[in-house]
């Protein structure tokens, strides 16, 4: 609520105003309702949209960007704000040069005493790929290569484009990553990227949930939710049918994900609630997963991991010759676990195949008798 008037004062001051503002209210308690509802009296351009119970951003978004008639579609948190001309620029840019998704620059405004080399940090993961991508680069650049963020409020996105990625997306709750979750989605359908380096968005970093800071192991427990988002992408290529295609796109962008949640553990939580904060992690994760990358990339971490999941004697096993045996098989039982998995979803994809066929109704029919003798 405190700086909701000026995120609206920044869309409706806009040099172009030829614009719709839809403001989705996710069941606020603070005001919040009635200060848009007073807007919206005053202008007609803004378009209220309450939602029944708090359901989180990701379906607030959804929500939005379905009712949404725009041919590009630009996103704002409540606490951040737009550079005057942003409307007026992304026209412009987008006449001389139609494309699917355009990234423009972030002006990082430090508003909790935050480090300035953190603010450094954030505004190069912010910086678009300066030129032009297509077709499946797009999704490779961002989640394999890492070549731009995946934030989704610093870009515009053609109209029909989002609608139609939201659409595909699941009306589910999201508690933490939607922006991963969203933004595979919206590139997964995308054709075209052009990122430029005209700062339109203003990023107020340190406001609501952004700025890092320490946090306890039931706070790290919302961190370790951002494997939700990690399924939901890999659910939303099935759906598509191309899981198999970007097996590989999904696989490095779930990886990244996993490495952040270890990041934040590493140096949020402090030693004294870290092997807690594990075991809820591994609430959220696989641990074959879990072992396979600490092994690989965090070897320091192992005793920690190993605690949390069989208890403090893990120490002594490690002290032991027989300890990287153990892991190894650890891993080869993970591996056989995960093939299990997936032969498994082969299996009942196929079944699910052939009980649609028509030989197999026709077999059901023939059977009929026989299986009504046997009480089946």
């Amino acid at each position: 609520m405190p700086y909701l008037e000026a995120c609206l004062g920044s869309l409706l001051d806009q040099t172009f105003d030829d614009i719709e503002v839809i403001c989705v209210d996710d069941c606020s308690t603070d005001g919040s309702l009635e200060a848009l509802e007073a807007c919206a009296r005053r202008d007609s351009r803004v378009h209220v949209l309450k939602q029944p119970e708090n359901q989180g951003s990701a379906r607030a978004r959804r929500r939005g960007v379905l009712a949404s008639r725009g041919a590009y579609v630009l996103f704002s948190d409540q606490d951040d704000s737009y550079d005057r001309a942003t409307c007026e620029a992304v026209r412009q840019l987008v006449a001389e040069r139609p494309v699917d998704i355009l990234q423009y620059g972030t002006l990082v405004v430090n508003e909790g005493g935050v480090e300035q080399g953190e603010i450094a940090g954030l505004e190069s993961w912010l910086a678009p790929y300066e030129g032009v991508l297509r077709g499946r680069s797009i999704l490779d650049e961002c989640f394999v290569n890492l070549t731009f963020g995946y934030s989704i409020w610093n870009k515009a996105y053609r109209g029909e484009l989002a609608r139609r990625a939201f659409l595909c997306m699941e009306d589910v709750e999201v508690p933490l990553g939607e922006d991963n979750y969203e933004s595979f989605a919206l590139f997964y359908f995308a054709e075209t990227y052009r990122g430029i380096t005209r700062p339109l968005y203003r990023y107020h970093y340190g406001r609501g949930y952004t700025g890092r800071g320490r946090q306890s192991a039931d706070s790290f427990r919302r961190t370790c939710g951002l494997s939700v988002a990690a399924d939901l992408m890999k659910s939303f290529l099935v759906a598509q049918g191309s899981f198999d295609e970007y097996e590989g796109t999904y696989e490095a962008a779930r990886r990244h994900m996993l490495r952040y949640t270890f990041d934040r553990w590493a140096v949020e939580v402090p030693d004294s609630d870290k092997i807690e904060a594990l075991r809820y992690l591994l609430e959220s994760w696989p641990y074959a997963e879990a072992l396979e990358y600490v092994v690989e990339d965090r070897p320091r971490d192992l005793v920690d991991l190993l605690d949390a999941r069989f208890g403090s004697c893990s120490s002594v096993v490690l002290s032991s010759e027989d300890g990287r045996e153990l892991f190894d098989l650890m891993l080869e039982l993970g591996e056989l676990s995960r093939a299990c998995r997936e032969k498994d979803d082969r299996i009942a994809a196929r079944r699910k195949e052939l009980e649609g066929s028509r030989a197999y109704r026709v077999g059901r029919m023939l059977t009929l008798p026989l299986r009504r003798i046997r009480g089946e």
